[in-house]
C-alpha cells in the first residue's frame, strides 16, 4: 500500500495535473457510472467528522475522505482487486481539487477573452482557486481582498511573483467584483460577501465555501 504525506502531495501534484484528472472524471459521469455520496457528518465530542466518498469505474477505483479538526485523510481502493491501493494525507490535495473544479468551470463557462479576476478570501482555498483560473485563462490582472490589510498586501506581492501576473490589493469586496470578468469568492463567512448589484452581464462567478 502506498502512503503519501502532505509534503509528497505538494511535490507530486500540480494544478494542471488536477484539472486534467478531474475534467476526465467529469467527462465519464454519464458513461460508466461514477457516483458520489452526500456528505455525512459524524458527531464527535468537539465538532464533527465529515466523510466523502466517490467511485470512478473507468479507472477501477473508489475512495473516501474523512476530515475533522484540520486532519484530512483519503483512502483509495481497487474495485477488482478488493484492496487498499493508497492512503493519502489530503489537506493539500483537497484544496487543489477544489481549485481544479473551479478551473474546469471557468474553462467551460467564462468568456474566452476573460482576463481580469477579483478574488475575495485569501486562504489556502482562495490561493488554489486563483492558481486554477490562471491555468485556464490568460489572466492579465487580479484584484484581491480580505478583511486584513496586511494579509491583502502580502498575498498580492507573493502571488504576483509566483504567477507572473499583476496582483493588487483593494480595500473592499465591491472593488474586487465590479468590472472584473471572473469573480472568485472563497470564504467561510456565514453572511453574503457580494451583492447582486455589483455584478454585470457576462461575468463568471466561482463561489466556494461551506
Amino acid at each position: 500500500m502506498l502512503y503519501l504525506t502532505e509534503a509528497d502531495v505538494e511535490s507530486l501534484v500540480g494544478m494542471d495535473d488536477a484539472i486534467d484528472a478531474l475534467d476526465g472524471a467529469f467527462r465519464q459521469w454519464g458513461r460508466d457510472g461514477p457516483a458520489t455520496l452526500p456528505r455525512p457528518r459524524l458527531a464527535l465530542p468537539e465538532r464533527a467528522a465529515q466523510l466523502r466518498a466517490a467511485s470512478l469505474p473507468s479507472a477501477g477505483v473508489f475512495g473516501h475522505k474523512v476530515y475533522f479538526r484540520g486532519f484530512f485523510m483519503f483512502t483509495l481502493y481497487s474495485i477488482e482487486e478488493r484492496k487498499i491501493l493508497a492512503m493519502i494525507e489530503a489537506g493539500t490535495l483537497g484544496a487543489i481539487r477544489t481549485g481544479a473544479a473551479s478551473g474546469i468551470a471557468t474553462r467551460h463557462l467564462a468568456r474566452d477573452d476573460a482576463a481580469t479576476v477579483g478574488l475575495i478570501g485569501l486562504g489556502r482555498i482562495g490561493r488554489n482557486q486563483l492558481m486554477a483560473v490562471t491555468a485556464v485563462r490568460p489572466v492579465r490582472e487580479v484584484a484581491v481582498y480580505c478583511r486584513t490589510a496586511e494579509m491583502r498586501e502580502s498575498f498580492a506581492a507573493e502571488m504576483s511573483a509566483e504567477l507572473g501576473v499583476a496582483v493588487r490589493a483593494v480595500d473592499s469586496a465591491e472593488a474586487c467584483v465590479r468590472n472584473n470578468e471572473i469573480v472568485i469568492v472563497a470564504t467561510n463567512s456565514a453572511d453574503p460577501v457580494i451583492k447582486g448589484e455589483w455584478l454585470s452581464a457576462g461575468q463568471h462567478v466561482n463561489a466556494v465555501g461551506a
